[in-house]
């Protein structure tokens, strides 16, 4: 990624935005791959091929779009502002959770 990456990423991560990257390109791999995935993941969305299994990747997004949570981060007690990372993990045999992986402090 480059030096842009940063300032969109933030931008995605302060307006609370998932991204779902459907990837509708005729082949088994491409280079803008590991980006369209690595935006998915920071912001708490997925990436999924539709080359070989069209069907599944758009039923997946339609049970994500479908399906709701809402996560509550609560900072410790510290002085430390900005950038953050975030670690989710559920207790529930077959639950996936998606989530970004930072919080930026708003004040």
């Amino acid at each position: 990624m480059d030096s842009k990456y940063i300032p969109a990423r933030q931008a995605l991560v302060s307006a609370r935005a998932s991204v779902f990257s459907i990837d509708f390109s005729q082949a088994d791999f491409h280079s803008l791959e590991a980006g369209l995935g690595k935006v998915a993941d920071d912001t708490g969305g997925f990436y999924a091929k539709t080359f070989h299994f069209p069907d599944i990747a758009i039923e997946r997004l339609t049970k994500t779009l479908a399906g709701h949570y809402e996560l509550s981060v609560r900072k410790n007690d510290t002085r430390v502002r900005g950038f953050h990372t975030i670690e989710v993990q559920v207790n529930r045999r077959g639950a996936e959770v998606m989530a970004r992986s930072t919080y930026i402090d708003r004040e």
